[in-house]
């Protein structure tokens, strides 16, 4: 049962292709090159309408993958923003209906530097929208413009998120601690410019209210730290236990708390860590004693980076 890719730039090619070499029922992942404002003004919708609905469902797609360009030779009509909306919500609920079994969302972009900044509005609408449909989510869009505003007030179900670049870090931060109760898997990768952007990290952990939260379904943790900045003091969660099922722990660059937050609670569970060790993580597993004798009865992996003066 392997994966079954189309790219093609109009989604009823797409559909096309699928019926011609009968793959419409094994098909696993469907790749979707768009221009993002061809679905803003309905023109994608209008190519996805005029496919026969009973000939284009694909019963066992999973996976969307979403590749943004910009596509010059497009003569795309400009359309107020709330028509834009309402054509956003219906293409995605066009998509639903040909996809039923649909749970993952993959979005990249291949031409960022191509992205109009009245697009990160419209950006955010069909992310908001798609995963109302999904609850696997993968990001990598290369957009640094960061100005993406996304509405996850409806989105509590996820079970998987792994953001590498692209939208707001406190967004993405605030979406994982909102579906803490159903995530199984979360790799984020957060940068911070100063001592202050830690902060962002223990978003995770604290709610608005300065209370911890809990991921008790969380098996496979990775925390990355871009453009790191200097580390003292680093934020202390004495009383927290965030992570008390998890099996998979990997800490890139750096350990971003003060002390043993992302250990505790889970030496009973943990079977795998990939750490990049540096001076003040020696440090905290030493004088924490998180690894005593035999403290962990699971652990079978443990893979170190070297370690540096930072």
């Amino acid at each position: 049962t392997g994966l079954h890719d189309v790219d093609r730039r109009c989604p009823w090619i797409l559909c096309h292709e699928y019926n011609r070499y009968s793959t419409r029922h094994s098909a696993k992942r469907v790749v979707i090159e768009a221009d993002l404002q061809c679905i803003c003004s309905g023109m994608a919708l209008k190519v996805l309408s005029r496919a026969p609905y009973d000939n284009c469902v694909f019963s066992m797609v999973r996976t969307f993958a979403f590749a943004f360009i910009t596509d010059d030779g497009l003569k795309i009509p400009t359309v107020d923003p709330s028509t834009a909306m309402a054509n956003i919500a219906a293409f995605v609920q066009r998509l639903h209906q040909m996809t039923p079994k649909v749970c993952e969302l993959h979005m990249f972009y291949q031409n960022p530097d191509d992205c109009a900044d009245s697009d990160a509005h419209h950006m955010g609408s069909l992310i908001t929208d798609l995963l109302q449909i999904t609850d696997r989510f993968v990001c990598d869009l290369e957009y640094e413009k960061q100005s993406v505003h996304l509405d996850f007030s409806g989105v509590w179900h996820l079970v998987h998120i792994d953001y590498y670049q692209g939208l707001n870090d406190i967004q993405i931060v605030r979406l994982a601690r909102q579906c803490a109760q159903t995530l199984q898997f979360l790799k984020v990768c957060i940068s911070v410019g100063s001592v202050s952007e830690y902060s962002k990290v223990s978003g995770l952990i604290c709610d608005n209210d300065g209370g911890y939260v809990q991921y008790p379904c969380l098996r496979n943790l990775t925390i990355g730290i871009w453009n790191r900045a200097p580390r003292s003091p680093l934020p202390v969660f004495d009383n927290a236990v965030p992570f008390p099922a998890l099996r998979h722990l990997t800490i890139g660059t750096c350990n971003p708390f003060g002390d043993d937050t992302l250990f505790r609670g889970n030496a009973a569970t943990l079977e795998s860590l990939n750490i990049e060790f540096d001076w003040d993580t020696v440090t905290i597993l030493r004088d924490r004693q998180v690894f005593t004798h035999n403290s962990h009865p699971k652990l079978q992996v443990v893979a170190a980076g070297g370690a540096t003066d930072a």
